[in-house]
């Protein structure tokens, strides 16, 4: 059974058979006192076999295939059906190193934030200060984050801040924590079922006054990671959410002042 269920990190899975023990395993070597939840995706492989082995892991499987943005929020319901305090996600195919999980804890239990988010674009813009231009093109600094996709995020992440009036230095992360209110009022969006779930609960949240916060995650790309979205269908997805959710906010803004 779970050890401490304050504290969950929440893992959505699919064919992560590869990668799923280790990456518990790194998690509990970090000796956080906390419990795992993970929800498999309909994988082809045993990563829920293998996730059920550890006595602090609980493991649901879907019945059918609800994909990233589905698949976190059956993650979020069932850390909220334990009367979680915190909720840490990390995707189960070591995307992100776990040992990144304990500073995103540390800030969410002692600043009072509503969402931490743990931020590639924060980390890289530091080293850019140190190094310049150089940092585009080392894999060393860039933690192997190709220009293309760095120049995206940046793209992205700057037309989401004109558009909302934000200054966030990233909406494209995936390793993100909450505290328990904010996991309640993400349960009661209506958010998508892909790969642009992050981007468009990002949104929302600075949109509705949430206290964020952003602190430096060194980019990872292990070569087992499987869960990358396709970079041009996933630019497309998040402008025209992003238009949506503007449309959205801007309606209820009416509203109000009606």
């Amino acid at each position: 059974m779970p050890v401490n269920k304050s504290v969950w990190i929440a893992i959505p899975a699919k064919n992560c058979a590869h990668s799923i023990e280790e990456l518990i395993e790194r998690i509990n070597a970090l000796q956080l006192d906390l419990s795992i939840v993970v929800v498999d995706d309909c994988s082809q492989d045993n990563t829920g076999e293998r996730a059920s082995k550890f006595d602090n892991v609980v493991v649901h499987r879907n019945d059918t295939v609800m994909g990233y943005g589905g698949t976190t929020t059956k993650l979020y319901e069932i850390a909220a059906s334990q009367n979680a305090d915190y909720v840490i996600n990390i995707h189960g195919d070591l995307g992100h190193k776990p040992e990144d999980l304990a500073p995103i804890l540390a800030t969410l239990k002692t600043t009072g934030a509503d969402v931490v988010v743990g931020s590639r674009l924060v980390y890289l813009k530091n080293k850019f200060r140190e190094h310049g231009v150089k940092v585009l093109f080392d894999s060393n600094l860039n933690g192997g984050m190709s220009t293309t996709r760095l120049a995206g995020h940046f793209s992205l992440t700057f037309f989401q801040n004109i558009l909302f009036n934000q200054r966030l230095n990233s909406y494209h992360e995936g390793m993100r924590g909450c505290n328990r209110e904010a996991l309640a009022w993400i349960l009661k969006q209506n958010l998508p079922v892909w790969y642009d779930y992050d981007s468009t609960l990002l949104v929302m949240a600075a949109s509705s006054n949430l206290t964020i916060r952003e602190i430096p995650t060194p980019p990872h790309y292990d070569d087992r990671s499987n869960s990358a979205a396709p970079p041009f269908r996933y630019g497309l997805r998040v402008l025209f959410n992003s238009l949506r959710s503007f449309r959205y906010l801007r309606s209820i803004g009416k509203a109000e002042r009606k």
